[in-house]
């Protein structure tokens, strides 16, 4: 007997002599549809996000094949075996061509164990190696002072924070230049207190930037932001410090319990006090070093007076401020201290 082997392509021109039809071979899986990023959607930088998102149109197949590649041409993710249409990518690297155009990605399908054709590749950038300014948004009105000494000036800025950043440096500058740097923040956050008001504020001009450093290497600049900062008195009190009446300065007690009253002058248009005490060190007898942690009573009051309990056989300060109507604090009033001696 002869046995005759007909391949793929006899078993075609038999069935076609024999009048039938050739077998259809596997189908191979469709293309998908790249979505995102691409088309002007950025992936985020370790200064603006943690993950990088790929999306694209499902098809009907079993699995999926994603290669991302950097400008240069560098493979910095080849991931198969993905089941849904979308990709999450925690790992996404801290990246020395960051903020670079030109990156580009693909992704194929898979069925019945059977790569489909790639798509076409899809442009998308990465944001710059530099942080996101979060506040004070452009053009925001700052703070200001008093030139009564009412209130101080406080500029609170935040940003994005860097992954693997281990320093932060914000410029601030105004009409004229560089107003203020600092460049050994630990967070992203700088919290600028004045203990003043600033006369020529020129409320127009005002930038800030800021950038990280990375690795040990400064990163680039955000881009400058703008505020702007609101004329002097604009929050400010017109009460006048409160006048302190009794106890005396520097009055000595040696009663027991140690019931104290405080008294000072009643002011028109106060609504209400606040009154500060400080415990001072036992052996701070005029009460001039730094209170005892834990021990200042802040207590608020309508009447222009107040009466308590002292804590210790020690030193003791205390001073006044009033609140207006509107909620305007006063300047505070002069310190005056207190002992008591059991």
């Amino acid at each position: 007997m002869r046995v005759m082997v007909v391949g793929t392509l006899g078993l075609s021109f038999l069935a076609l002599a024999c009048g039938g039809s050739v077998p259809a071979s596997p189908s191979s899986a469709a293309v998908p549809t790249p979505l995102a990023p691409g088309n002007s959607l950025n992936a985020p930088s370790a200064c603006t996000g943690d993950a990088w998102l790929f999306l694209w149109a499902q098809t009907s197949s079993d699995s999926y094949h994603l290669q991302v590649r950097s400008p240069s041409g560098t493979s910095v993710l080849d991931r198969e075996g993905i089941t849904a249409s979308r990709f999450n990518w925690p790992e996404a690297p801290l990246l020395s061509e960051a903020g670079s155009a030109g990156w580009r990605w693909r992704v194929r399908a898979k069925t019945s164990n059977r790569y489909g054709d790639w798509s076409n590749e899809t442009a998308f950038d990465v944001d710059p190696l530099h942080p996101r300014l979060v506040s004070p948004l452009r053009d925001s009105v700052m703070d200001n002072g008093c030139s009564n000494d009412t209130n101080a000036t406080e500029w609170i800025f935040q940003w994005s924070s860097c992954a693997a950043a281990d320093r932060y440096h914000v410029e601030i500058s105004d009409s004229s230049g560089l107003y203020l740097t600092n460049d050994k923040l630990p967070t992203p956050a700088f919290d600028y207190r004045l203990n003043d008001y600033i006369a020529n504020f020129d409320d127009s001009h005002w930038t800030w930037r800021v950038r990280a450093r990375l690795n040990g290497d400064w990163g680039p600049w955000t881009p400058s932001q703008s505020f702007r900062v609101e004329p002097v008195n604009t929050d400010c009190s017109s009460l006048p410090p409160p006048t302190l009446v009794s106890p005396a300065n520097g009055a000595v007690f040696s009663s027991f319990p140690r019931v104290t009253e405080l008294k000072w002058s009643a002011l028109p248009g106060a609504v209400r006090y606040r009154v500060e005490v400080e415990t001072c060190g036992a052996t701070d007898t005029l009460c001039v070093g730094p209170p005892v942690q834990g021990l200042t009573n802040i207590m608020d009051v309508q009447a222009a007076s107040i009466t308590f309990t002292f804590g210790g056989a020690q030193s003791g300060r205390w001073r006044v401020l009033a609140f207006s109507a509107d909620g305007l604090a006063s300047p505070w009033s002069e310190t005056r201290y207190f002992r008591y001696t059991r």
